[in-house]
């Protein structure tokens, strides 16, 4: 079985909430849409927009955001080699929340080492054909042009316990994944973003060793 790992609202919602540090020309839409993006362009700061005192090693953060610490690095590089690339940065947080920030209220560094977590595989690894969420399309805009063009999107199942994906009820082609452990699908689009998908093992190594506050939803395998 696979999973879409996505930030726990439940547990801790203060750390799904992040801004880009200072990093104008930083392209967000391709980030949020879960394109590789060379490291010359991951902000070199990152400012959690409430007073975040402790953060676990793997950490998700809202719209697909993913920062590591070194022990959460040198585990998935155990664990999931060469499937991911580490880009440090500075995490800074504040009493306050991030629109109130000032001289009264300065930044402070969180001590640990962290590192933007670029997910390197991407598959066409979605079956819609055997998912209960659905692919549609309608007339919009492209995101970063802006020119007119079809959008895709996709409908998914409602969900109790998690409204930010409204449940999942995709479905994913063993063959095309092979071993990999971490990995994002190729398709993106509103609606969608650049879910993160995780193996099963990966999962309960995560949760055996108590890295991360991380929602797992499940989805089915063929």
């Amino acid at each position: 079985m696979a999973f879409v790992a996505n930030y726990d609202t439940a547990s801790d919602q203060r750390t799904a909430r992040i801004i880009d540090g200072k990093s104008i020309d930083f392209p967000i839409e391709k980030f949020v849409r879960g394109e590789n993006l060379p490291s010359s362009v991951v902000p070199r700061q990152l400012f959690l927009m409430n007073g975040v005192k402790d953060l676990p090693d793997i950490v998700a953060l809202m719209d697909t955001y993913w920062i590591v610490s070194s022990s959460g690095k040198e585990f998935l590089e155990e664990n999931a080699p060469n499937q991911c690339e580490f880009i440090p940065t500075e995490v800074w947080r504040n009493k306050k929340s991030a629109s109130r920030r000032s001289e009264t209220s300065p930044d402070v560094q969180i001590e640990k080492d962290y590192f933007w977590l670029n997910i390197v595989r991407r598959f066409d690894a979605i079956a819609w054909d055997q998912s209960q969420a659905r692919l549609y399309e309608f007339d919009g805009e492209d995101w970063d042009t802006k020119e007119k063009k079809r959008v895709k999107r996709v409908k998914f199942p409602d969900h109790p316990t998690h409204s930010h994906l409204k449940g999942c009820g995709l479905t994913i082609r063993k063959d095309v994944i092979g071993d990999s452990q971490i990995w994002r699908d190729n398709f993106s689009g509103a609606g969608f973003v650049g879910l993160t998908f995780m193996s099963d093992d990966l999962k309960l190594k995560i949760e055996r060793n108590k890295l991360g506050r991380i929602f797992f939803i499940p989805v089915k395998e063929v």
